[in-house]
C-alpha cells in the first residue's frame, strides 16, 4: 500500500512539510505575504523582520517561493532587471549564515 501524499488542500503547509521531513527537522516559516524580493520594490522582504528571523534561524534547508509579488505593477515595470540579482542575494544571505549546509535548487512558478 502506498501512503497517501499529504496536500495543502487538506492541511497547512507547515504540517505537510513537517510530516514529509520527519522528526529530525524543525520547520519554521519566515514568510511575509505581499513583500517583493526586489530590494528597490515597495516594502521589500529584505527590510522585514521575517527576513532577519530567517537568518537568525540558520536553516539547513530553505524553501523559497518568489515571483508573484515582484510582478506587482509597483515593482515589475521599474525593477524587473533587479529580480534575478536580488533573488540570488537572498539565496547568498541564507548560505552565508549556514555555509556548511548551503545547497540550492530552485524553480520559478509560471
Amino acid at each position: 500500500m502506498v501512503p497517501e501524499w499529504p496536500t495543502a488542500s487538506r492541511m497547512p503547509t507547515p504540517v505537510v512539510l513537517q510530516r514529509l521531513l520527519g522528526k529530525g527537522y524543525q520547520w519554521r516559516t519566515s514568510a511575509n505575504p505581499a513583500r517583493p524580493c526586489c530590494v528597490s520594490g515597495h516594502r521589500p522582504y529584505f527590510d522585514q523582520p521575517e527576513f532577519r528571523a530567517a537568518l537568525q534561524f540558520r536553516p539547513d534547508i530553505a524553501v523559497i517561493h518568489l515571483g508573484i509579488n515582484d510582478t506587482d505593477p509597483r515593482n515589475w515595470p521599474n525593477y524587473r532587471d533587479e529580480f534575478i540579482p536580488d533573488y540570488l542575494a537572498l539565496i547568498d544571505s541564507l548560505r552565508a549564515v549556514n555555509p556548511l549546509r548551503a545547497h540550492s535548487r530552485g524553480a520559478i512558478d509560471p
